[in-house]
């Protein structure tokens, strides 16, 4: 396996970008992640089999302050910044490649500061949610579209389109009926349990993709 590290500016952040390549018997792979060093918080995988047509996929994006180096970075647009710096790493590390594929498993914190500040469990860890709710499931209910399509122009793969824009147009009824739905209401299984039995919509599994 080749590995190498490299320290990149973004703004007011500083990141490392860990590019890793493992070539072997029926494996060429190269893997790329994002962090502050310590923390691990973007990573991109791309399948190189077929030098003609790599295959990308994000397995997961994480926030944590300590995902920048020296500056504590901040939710929101730090994470775009960071997501952004990573990407377009690897577009430049492999011009080949044309697109990435994500399936959007983003959560956000329920909890209050109250209950955050009372939570004295010894089990979790600092990536770890007290109250968590998917980001997929609450950002369209009270923008239209996900986070990941707003800020980075992920589009559903062609045969999801049809029904992400069915459950666009659902979530929006919903929110103009009651704009009050707590947080809590948008964890994966409580939307998938509504849209399912009300719509008989399943959204899960949903595989989204990004023209670099």
């Amino acid at each position: 396996m080749e590995s190498k590290k490299i320290i990149v500016n973004a703004g007011k952040y500083k990141f490392q970008i860990t590019d890793n390549t493992m070539v072997g018997r029926g494996v060429n792979t190269r893997n790329f992640n994002i962090g502050g060093g310590s923390k691990t918080c973007v990573d991109v995988s791309v399948d190189c089999m077929d030098k003609t047509n790599p295959i990308a996929v994000i397995p997961d994006v994480k926030y944590n302050s300590k995902c920048s180096i020296d500056a504590s970075l901040e939710k929101g647009g730090g994470t775009i910044l960071m997501c952004k710096t990573l990407f377009n790493y690897v577009h430049k590390q492999l011009p080949i490649l044309t697109e990435l594929n994500f399936d959007d498993k983003s959560k956000i914190e329920c909890a209050n500061e109250d209950e955050i500040k009372n939570n004295n469990s010894k089990t979790m860890n600092e990536d770890s949610y007290i109250k968590p709710a998917d980001l997929y499931y609450f950002y369209i209910a009270f923008n239209g579209k996900t986070w990941y399509e707003k800020h980075f122009g992920f589009k559903p793969e062609a045969r999801y389109r049809k029904k992400y824009e069915a459950a666009q147009k659902l979530w929006g009824e919903l929110h103009n009926r009651d704009d009050t739905l707590p947080c809590s209401f948008f964890t994966r299984e409580t939307s998938d349990d509504y849209l399912i039995n009300k719509y008989g919509i399943f959204l899960r599994g949903i595989v989204w993709e990004k023209t670099l």
